[in-house]
C-alpha cells in the first residue's frame, strides 16, 4: 500500500523513450489526463554521456584508471556520440573482433588504439547491430524483422497470426535472438513452456531488425500484417487493437487497389479517428480522418454517402480542435455543398461555430448559428427589440399555461432529428449571444424551452430551463416561477446524469 490516510503527496518517477510513443499511446494519453487533472509533471530529457562520465564508465568496466582509458574513451565517444547503449554495443564489437582483449598473465584488459582507429568499424550503430542480426539463423532474422514492424514490444500470439506459424515454431526461432541479447522476455514461461511477451533490447535493435526488410517491400509487409491481424482478430477484440491494425494497413494503403477494401479501410480510419478524438488525441484523430478521406473517390458522395459525410464532418471538427482553421473551413465548405439534408450539415456548422469561438470572433459565431437555424426553419432576429422579446416570452408562457412546471421532467426524450439539430446550434451560440446581444440570448432561451416542450427533453434542456428561470426572476420579475424552473433544471440534470450512468 503506497498511501494511507496520513499521506498527502505521492511522487512518482518514470522513464520512457519518447521516439517510441505515438499520439495515441496509452502513456501519452495518461500524461495528458494527469496534466488536465492538475498534476505537476516535470520532464527531464536525458542527454548523451560527455567525455568525463564516459571515461569513468569505461574505466570501471575495464578496471583501469580514468586517465589511462581517456584516449580509448575519446575514440568510443566519436563512434557512439555518447549514447550509453551504443557504448556497450561498441565495446562488445571491439571484444568480438579481438581489438579489446584480456591479458591473463597481467590480469588486465589491453587494447591498441592505433589498430582500433585503423579498422573500418562503422560509426553507424544500426549497421553495427545489423551485422549481429545477420549472424542469426535466417528464420530468426525473418521473424525479428516482422516483430520490428509490430513495435518495440511484441507478443507470440501476434507473431503467430502475422507469420502464419505456430507459437511453438516462433518461440524456437526467437531463442537465438534471446541468447544473442537482442531481445528480452517480458513474461515467464506459460503452461505450454512458451514465453509470450518480448521487447527489443533497444530501439536501435528494432531499427536494425526493421532494416532487414528491403525498402521496396516494407509497405507490403505492413499491409500483410494489418490484413492478417484484421482477419484473425475477433470484432470484440478489434476495438482494443484498432490503432495497431489501422496503422499497419495505412502504411500499405498505396498497395490497396480494390474498391471494397479501400472502403473498409476508410471506415476503419473513421473508427480510429473517433476513438482518438474521444481520448483527446486530436492530432492523431485528424490524421486518421484525412487518411480515410484519401481512400475515397470522386463517386463516394453517391456510393458511400454516410461514410463520406462522417469523415468530412469529423475531420472538420478535428481540424478546429487542432487550431487548423483554414483546413476546417475547406472541409466545412465541402459538407455544406454536398450534404443532402440540413441535419447532415449541422455538425459542419457546429465546427465552424466552435472555430469562431476559439478565435473569439463572436459576431461570426452568431451569424453562422442564425444561418443554420434559418435552414432548420427557425428565424431569430439578430438585434431584437423589446417588443420582439415580449412576444417570444408570451409565446413560451402560452405553451406553459396548460402544464404543471413539475411535470416537464416527465417529457419524453427528444428524438426528432431537426429539433435536436436546432438545440445543438442554439446551445453552441448561447454564450456568444449572452455577451454580444443579451436580447438575442433571451430569444434563444425561449426557443430552446419551446422546443423541449414540443419535442421532449434533450441533454441541453436542464441548462436552458435554468436560464429561463433566471430570465423569469430578472426580466419578468416572477421569482416564484423562476425558482420552480431552477428546481426543474436540477432534478432533470440529475435524472439525465443517472440515466447516462446506467
Amino acid at each position: 500500500i503506497l498511501l494511507d490516510e496520513q499521506s498527502q503527496y505521492l511522487f512518482l518517477i518514470g522513464a520512457y523513450r519518447d521516439n517510441e510513443l505515438t499520439p495515441t499511446h496509452p502513456l501519452v494519453l495518461t500524461l495528458e489526463r494527469l496534466r488536465k487533472g492538475g498534476a505537476i509533471l516535470q520532464e527531464i530529457i536525458l542527454t548523451p554521456l560527455t567525455l568525463e562520465p564516459l571515461s569513468q564508465l569505461i574505466a570501471e568496466t575495464l578496471h583501469h584508471n580514468p586517465d589511462i582509458v581517456r584516449s580509448l574513451a575519446q575514440a568510443v565517444s566519436r563512434k557512439t556520440e555518447g549514447n550509453p547503449f551504443f557504448v556497450g554495443e561498441f565495446l562488445k564489437l571491439l571484444y568480438g573482433e579481438n581489438l579489446l582483449t584480456f591479458d591473463a598473465q597481467q590480469l588486465s584488459w589491453q587494447w591498441n588504439l592505433a589498430e582500433i582507429e585503423a579498422q573500418a568499424i562503422t560509426d553507424n550503430v544500426v549497421e553495427l547491430l545489423l551485422r549481429q542480426l545477420q549472424k542469426l539463423p535466417a528464420a530468426t532474422q525473418q521473424i525479428l524483422s516482422i516483430a520490428a514492424c509490430i513495435g518495440a514490444e511484441f507478443d507470440l500470439r501476434t507473431l503467430a497470426i502475422v507469420c502464419e506459424k505456430s507459437p511453438k515454431v516462433i518461440f524456437q526461432s526467437l531463442l537465438a535472438a534471446i541468447q544473442a541479447g537482442l531481445i528480452q522476455p517480458l513474461s515467464e514461461l506459460d503452461e505450454n513452456l512458451l514465453v509470450q511477451d518480448y521487447k527489443f533490447l533497444h530501439d536501435r535493435v528494432q531499427q536494425a531488425a526493421y532494416a532487414l526488410i528491403d525498402e521496396s517491400h516494407k509497405q507490403a509487409v505492413h499491409l500483410q500484417i494489418g490484413r492478417n491481424l484484421l482477419e484473425k482478430t475477433s470484432p470484440e477484440r478489434l476495438s482494443n487493437r484498432l490503432f495497431e491494425v489501422v496503422d499497419h494497413l495505412n502504411q500499405g494503403l498505396e498497395l490497396v487497389t480494390a474498391r471494397s477494401e479501400r472502403t473498409e479501410l476508410a471506415s476503419l480510419n473513421l473508427r480510429a479517428g473517433q476513438k482518438a478524438k474521444a481520448a483527446t488525441a486530436y492530432e492523431a484523430a485528424l490524421k486518421y480522418f484525412t487518411t480515410g478521406l484519401q481512400l475515397l473517390n470522386a463517386e463516394s458522395w453517391q456510393s458511400e454517402y454516410d461514410l463520406t459525410l462522417a469523415l468530412y464532418s469529423e475531420a472538420a471538427e478535428a481540424a478546429y480542435l487542432q487550431g487548423r482553421f483554414d483546413a476546417m473551413e475547406q472541409l466545412v465548405e465541402v459538407v455544406l455543398a454536398r450534404a443532402k439534408t440540413v441535419v447532415d450539415k449541422v455538425q459542419a456548422y457546429d465546427s465552424r461555430i466552435q472555430g469562431y469561438l476559439s478565435q473569439g470572433n463572436l459576431k461570426e459565431v452568431l451569424k453562422t448559428g442564425l444561418e443554420a437555424l434559418k435552414l432548420l426553419g427557425i428565424d431569430l432576429i439578430e438585434n431584437p427589440s423589446q417588443a420582439d422579446i415580449q412576444r417570444e416570452l408570451e409565446s413560451t408562457a402560452a405553451l406553459l399555461a396548460q402544464r404543471e412546471i413539475e411535470d416537464l421532467i416527465n417529457l419524453p426524450e427528444m428524438t426528432a432529428p431537426e429539433p435536436l439539430a436546432a438545440m445543438s446550434i442554439l446551445a453552441n451560440i448561447g454564450s456568444a449571444a449572452f455577451i454580444v446581444s443579451p436580447a438575442l440570448w433571451i430569444l434563444i432561451i425561449c426557443k430552446t424551452v419551446n422546443l423541449s416542450i414540443n419535442y421532449g427533453n434533450a441533454i441541453w434542456s436542464p441548462m436552458y430551463y435554468a436560464a429561463y428561470g433566471f430570465v423569469l426572476c430578472g426580466v419578468v420579475q416572477d421569482i416564484e416561477l423562476g425558482y420552480k424552473f431552477g428546481q426543474l433544471a436540477l432534478s432533470l440534470a440529475e435524472r439525465l446524469h443517472t440515466k447516462k450512468g446506467n
